[in-house]
């Protein structure tokens, strides 16, 4: 809890294979049968939409991408959708240390 704005903040830590934030829906120009990354993102509504996908490794990374050119990526087990207001990133000063990543809701 910060005491000087009364805002509520959570802390996540972990490793994430990838963090993408989102302000708005919108589908690429493929078509539209073409995937999107945050279907729920609208641009007025004054939130950033994270996806966090953790854990590591080359097999999981390229699980999301199948999953995402077919839009089943939110339905994977390690695959995880946020709302925020605020998003403040701490990245780890050494490699493969586990980052943490300060939210509020």
């Amino acid at each position: 809890m910060d005491s000087s704005t009364g805002d509520n903040w959570v802390t996540m830590k972990g490793e994430f294979l990838g963090i993408l934030v989102c302000n708005h829906f919108c589908k690429p120009a493929q078509g539209l049968f073409s995937p999107v990354v945050a279907p729920k993102a609208q641009h007025d509504d004054g939130s950033l939409d994270l996806i966090l996908v953790h854990g590591s490794g080359r097999l999981r990374l390229f699980c999301f991408f199948v999953a995402y050119q077919f839009c089943w990526h939110l339905l994977l087990p390690f695959v995880e959708y946020v709302k925020v207001l605020k998003l403040l990133y701490h990245s780890p000063p050494i490699k493969h240390l586990m980052t943490p990543l300060t939210l509020r809701p």
